[in-house]
């Protein structure tokens, strides 16, 4: 199953636990990604942490991955983040 979620924040924090609200709410429609969950948010979290501090710009994150599985489990997995500064 594939996702694909944008999302956006003051901060880095902000961006974060933005990033965090978006993929629950996909979780919603694809329980499945409970098991990527962590793997995600840390990997967004990774690229937010890697911009410049700023209290001129936001942050707009995608996010963008997917899974399949036989069985019980996952054999196959991908997860991408992309984060930018955007106009506040």
């Amino acid at each position: 199953m594939t996702y694909q979620i944008t999302a956006k924040g003051k901060t880095k924090d902000e961006a974060k636990q933005a990033v965090a609200a978006e993929f629950d709410k996909m979780m919603g429609a694809q329980p499945v990604h409970t098991k990527d969950r962590a793997a995600a948010i840390a990997n967004a979290s990774a690229v937010i942490d890697l911009l410049a501090d700023s209290d001129k710009f936001g942050i707009q994150v995608t996010l963008n991955g997917y899974v399949s599985w036989a069985g019980d489990g996952l054999n196959n997995a991908s997860i991408s983040a992309t984060a930018t500064f955007v106009s506040l």
